[in-house]
């Protein structure tokens, strides 16, 4: 699982005895207003092409270019990932988990079935899917009365993306597969087969495509919503002019394979043929999209985690980077440990739109302002005094602007809890 801190900054107008940030500072074009040069271009696309390629070379087990993906895999690989698929301890429906009920979900993982190679097969998105720790459905949480924080959710998977499918449940109804970033069970009813693999890498590497600019985009297909988060892309499937866009979504036929249906987009869409230049005013913009939305745990409630809102932002730039947030602090860039010299003296030289992380959590840095830094950044919740002194958690479960002093559960301000300053640069 990502590991997202819950216990962070407070939402603008809860009482923390810290400085929440005041109107002004709630508003994108502040933050434009004070960033130099924000309209130059931080990288271009084969930069950025080169950036990827040096990532999946540092964090090869991390990230992956499924293009180059084996057609078999070893059995003692295989037998080693689906070891770590790992029956999250918890809740089910208000209750204890049932020994039984868990030894059966486990069957579905079926280790005995693994062959000394193992021929791979090729898929592609449907829907908007949940990548499951272990194979089900059943939310698992870590109290009886959590309603949040389903320790079973792994991330969520947007039409169009591929994957590479490793493994299947007894049954048929689950998968076992590596996306671009992440490995774990899709129900098998939201994944298109593809029989010839050319087929597919010619999906995935097509030369005209749509990125997903907004928060999320809402498609109607076959009387279904179909709903695509920042930084999806999809093939174009003919060249038009700029106010029109056709795209090809994947659909699964009667047997499970793929077909390609054709999908005109309104006029009014917000997206963008290939990538948006990296700019650093880009980068808010895109930022503060989200901003209001619900925190979402692993891609719940249809929004963002802290780490997924990094990983979208930057993906509309055409960036490939981890999932979670321990393993975004751990990629490639311009990296700036705190301890050494302090979070002021980093902060103070960093440009606005460098990525911040501590243990569990990551956010998008703003600027200073009255001599507080500010974030903008998912998060699950605050700390705050009782009428005893002792702080505790404080709900916010929202996409918000904050500044680093505001005080964690531990009372401790967040910026004492910063380890790490990135700039997403060669």
């Amino acid at each position: 699982m990502r590991f997202i801190v819950m216990l962070v900054l407070v939402l603008v107008g809860l009482s923390s005895g810290a400085q929440a940030a005041t109107d002004d500072k709630q508003a994108l074009d502040y933050w434009l207003a004070r960033v130099p040069e924000r309209e130059q271009v931080l990288m271009n696309g084969a930069e950025i092409a080169q950036y990827n390629e040096e990532l999946r070379g540092k964090q090869p087990t991390v990230v992956y270019d499924l293009l180059r993906y084996p057609s078999q895999v070893p059995g003692t690989a295989l037998k080693q990932w689906l070891s770590e698929c790992q029956m999250p301890e918890g809740y089910v429906n208000g209750q204890p988990m049932a020994s039984e009920w868990k030894r059966q979900v486990m069957l579905r993982i079926n280790t005995d079935k693994v062959k000394p190679m193992n021929t791979v097969e090729y898929g592609l998105i449907t829907v908007r899917s949940h990548v499951r720790a272990v194979p089900t459905a059943t939310p698992i949480f870590e109290s009886a009365t959590d309603k949040e924080f389903d320790q079973n959710q792994s991330t969520i998977l947007n039409p169009g993306e591929g994957v590479v499918i490793l493994q299947r449940s007894p049954d048929g109804l689950w998968l076992f597969v590596q996306s671009e970033n992440y490995r774990g069970w899709l129900s098998a009813d939201v994944v298109a087969v593809a029989s010839d693999r050319k087929v597919w890498q010619e999906y995935l590497a097509a030369e005209h495509f749509i990125v997903v600019t907004g928060s999320k985009l809402s498609l109607t297909l076959d009387g279904r919503t179909v709903l695509l988060e920042m930084g999806s892309q999809l093939p174009l499937a003919k060249k038009e002019d700029a106010s029109v866009h056709t795209v090809l979504l994947p659909k699964r036929d009667a047997t499970g394979g793929v077909i390609f249906t054709e999908y005109r987009l309104a006029a009014n869409a917000d997206v963008q043929v290939g990538y948006l230049p990296y700019t650093t005013e880009n980068v808010l913009r895109q930022a503060f999209k989200f901003k209001g939305q619900p925190y979402g745990w692993g891609g719940l409630k249809d929004s963002v985690d802290c780490s997924s809102l990094i990983m979208d932002v930057y993906r509309t730039f055409g960036f490939r980077l981890p999932r979670d947030a321990d393993q975004q602090e751990a990629s490639i860039g311009k990296n700036y440990p705190v301890a050494s010299s302090g979070a002021a003296a980093v902060l103070d030289t960093v440009r606005s739109g460098s990525t911040l992380y501590m243990p569990g959590h990551t956010m998008l840095y703003l600027g200073k302002a009255d001599g507080l830094y500010y974030v903008i950044h998912s998060l699950g919740s605050s700390g705050a005094p009782d009428k005893f002194g002792k702080y505790q958690r404080v709900p916010v479960m929202q996409v918000v602007v904050s500044d680093l002093s505001l005080k964690r559960k531990t009372g401790r301000p967040f910026i004492d809890g910063l380890t790490t300053v990135k700039e997403i640069m060669q």
